[in-house]
């Protein structure tokens, strides 16, 4: 579960994203890519192609990077 009480930022990532990436490539994207660090009090925001799926990616702060998923389906009539 998210604790948005210590976030201090929300970063979404421009583009699309691979999100068959683990905790290591999402973060690595933030690093070198966004020029920002993993291990703020900040949670990064991932989306897949369509943008149907959303990764998120937290630090607790206690060294452990946790992802959520958050998945939405759009029926067609």
């Amino acid at each position: 579960m998210l604790d948005l009480s210590k976030i201090e930022n929300i970063y979404l990532t421009p583009g699309a994203t691979d999100l068959r990436k683990s905790i290591d490539g999402c973060s690595n994207i933030v690093q070198y890519q966004m020029f920002l660090d993993p291990f703020s009090p900040s949670i990064f925001i991932f989306c897949n192609r369509t943008k149907t799926t959303i990764k998120v990616l937290e630090w607790d702060g206690n060294g452990l990077i946790r992802l959520h998923w958050i998945c939405q389906l759009y029926l067609m009539i």
